[in-house]
């Protein structure tokens, strides 16, 4: 896990030194997620990411230009993360493989992301490059949270999925609509499509969200980790010209699906392992939350609902998701 943030430091830094004069930071974002505020812990258990996101005035016809994309009349950003995932089991207490219940799995990566964003249109193009299994210390990372907060150790995960390196290209686009005041409130809706394609996900997903309030920022959401993309893009390059004062308040709400055809989490990471679970295809997901901010800080949350993954599962999956801005 050290190496992977000294890589992720060291490529920031060097890219950062070389185009010191042609990128401005916009956005910096810290995410931590868990299912301890749904009194869970299973399935998707807990997760973080660190990231930042830059903006650059021109890109003229360099390899940060999204192909296929026009980049007529577009602003252009550039996000740089680095993120971990955990999932166990519903059975926590056993020393062996069930079979019906998910194997415990974890996943560390560093991801780049393309953004060319309009006041209607955003597209992203983003690579996820990181581990599964074992290399990703989530062993270490899950017996440090129980004994923190004086958890029964879990006793699993000799049995987690196989360490490999992970790779993953996803592609979203984002619509824009602001069809006027609710209720006397700023509001606006974001549709979007997406594919996700490598060796540890392989899905379809679509969906929309709508906010609701005051001060809504001239920007395309914030998120969650796995679903709607990354946080808080905005239209153009002065994030706060729809700012009416320092504060702004708002509520999220969102609904989405997924066509799965292969997850690594569930499938297993080769063709010799166990496959304990058989997994659904299709997921549908929706969100409830909040949004704060003050100046340049802001603090948001979400709850998320999925159902269930696979045939054997006896709960659904929920959790928490809580997301720290800091805007240039």
């Amino acid at each position: 896990m050290n190496q992977i943030i000294h890589i992720f430091l060291i490529i920031t830094t060097l890219f950062l030194s070389l185009h010191s004069e042609e990128w401005t930071f916009s956005r910096a974002d810290l995410t931590f997620e868990n299912d301890a505020d749904v009194r869970t812990d299973r399935g998707y258990t807990q997760g973080a990411s660190v990231s930042t996101l830059l903006h650059r005035d021109d890109v003229g016809d360099s390899w940060l230009q999204i192909p296929f994309v026009p980049g007529y009349m577009r602003e252009h950003f550039i996000t740089f993360s680095i993120a971990q995932q955990m999932f166990t089991p519903e059975d926590l207490n056993s020393t062996e493989p069930i079979v019906g219940d998910r194997p415990y799995a974890g996943w560390l990566y560093l991801q780049t992301s393309l953004h060319q964003s309009s006041a209607k249109h955003l597209d992203s193009l983003s690579l996820k490059v990181g581990v599964v299994g074992q290399n990703a210390q989530m062993e270490r990372v899950q017996k440090f949270i129980h004994w923190l907060i004086g958890s029964p150790e879990p006793q699993g995960w000799d049995n987690q999925i196989g360490s490999k390196p992970g790779i993953q290209l996803d592609y979203q686009h984002k619509w824009r609509y602001i069809p006027g005041d609710f209720l006397g409130m700023e509001s606006d809706v974001i549709p979007y499509v997406s594919g996700e394609l490598g060796n540890v996900a392989i899905k379809a997903s679509a969906g929309a969200s709508w906010r609701v309030g005051y001060n809504i920022p001239n920007d395309f959401g914030d998120s969650p980790i796995d679903e709607y993309g990354d946080n808080g893009v905005p239209v153009s390059a002065i994030r706060d010209c729809r700012y009416k004062s320092k504060w702004s308040y708002y509520f999220n709400f969102g609904v989405g699906a997924s066509y799965v055809l292969y997850d690594v989490f569930l499938d297993g990471t080769t063709l010799n392992d166990e496959q304990l679970v058989h997994k659904y295809h299709t997921r549908v997901f929706g969100n409830y939350g909040a949004t704060l901010r003050y100046d340049h800080y802001a603090l948001s949350y979400m709850r998320m609902h999925y159902t269930k993954e696979y045939t054997t599962q006896e709960e659904r999956s929920n959790y928490g998701s809580l997301l720290f801005i800091y805007n240039f």
